[in-house]
């Protein structure tokens, strides 16, 4: 029913990589900045640094390093759900966001897999 999604980190310093994999029922994703849902699966699949206060300790340096971490759809679902996360919260304010974001008759998450190769098409 569900599919699973795999987070890998990478340490900057001796390039180990470790990755989990996670079950998920749907995806959440961020739309604030995003016009178009694969803008908004671009936004989550994107490779992101970790430092500062919030170093990953590398199981191979056994030490905090700064790394980097990306999250990939490991085995897609037959059924794709996908939530838009359309409110903000600040303050103690929810708002909602008025935006429009625009997505085809089908999806093509081919881009968004662990797996490069792989083809993954939702009509």
């Amino acid at each position: 029913f569900g599919g699973y999604l795999r987070s890998q980190v990478a340490c900057l310093d001796c390039r180990h990589e470790t990755s989990t994999f996670d079950p998920f029922l749907d995806l959440s994703l961020e739309v604030r900045h995003c016009a178009t849902l694969e803008k908004a699966l671009e936004a989550f699949t994107k490779e992101e640094r970790i430092g500062g206060t919030l170093r990953y300790r590398c199981k191979r340096c056994q030490r905090p390093v700064d790394a980097t971490k990306r999250f990939s759809i490991h085995t897609a679902p037959p059924l794709l759900a996908l939530q838009l996360k359309r409110f903000e919260f600040e303050q103690d304010q929810r708002t909602k966001l008025a935006k429009h974001v625009t997505f085809g008759t089908s999806l093509d998450l081919s881009r968004f897999m662990s797996d490069p190769g792989a083809e993954m098409k939702y009509r």
